[in-house]
C-alpha cells in the first residue's frame, strides 16, 4: 500500500510495474482498477483510448480516496495493491499540472 499527494494538481495517470515470484518484470498485464470514493465525489477514474487509466480530481475541496490494481492470473489468483490519494483544498483556483505514480503490486504466490 502506498500514498501520494496530488495536492492541488488535476489529475494523475496511474500504471502498474508486475513482476512474477523471481522478481521478473511480467509484461502486457492489464490491472482491474477500483476506487472506494463514494460517488466519485474526491477522484475518478477514466480509461484512456491507449488503455491507460487516470485518476482525475472531481472536486475542488480536499479529500482522500484509496485506489486498488487487481490482476487475475491464469490459474484465477490475484494479486493487488492500494493506493491512497490525498488531495489538496483548490478553492477556484486552476490546478497545476499531471504528475505520475506507479502501483507496484506484491509477489504473486
Amino acid at each position: 500500500m502506498g500514498t501520494f499527494d496530488l495536492g492541488t494538481f488535476n489529475q494523475v495517470p496511474l500504471s502498474i510495474s508486475a513482476t512474477d515470484a523471481n522478481g521478473n518484470t511480467v509484461s502486457g498485464v492489464l490491472p482491474v482498477w477500483t476506487d472506494d470514493d463514494p460517488a466519485g465525489a474526491t477522484i475518478t477514474l477514466t480509461d484512456q483510448a491507449d488503455g491507460s487509466t487516470i485518476a482525475v480530481r472531481v472536486s475542488t475541496k480536499s479529500g482522500t480516496a484509496n485506489i486498488t490494481a487487481t490482476v487475475t492470473n491464469a490459474d484465477g489468483s490475484t494479486v493487488s495493491d492500494t493506493l491512497t490519494i490525498t488531495i489538496g483544498d483548490t478553492g477556484t483556483g486552476t490546478p497545476g499540472a499531471v504528475a505520475n505514480v506507479t502501483i507496484v503490486p506484491g509477489q504473486p504466490s
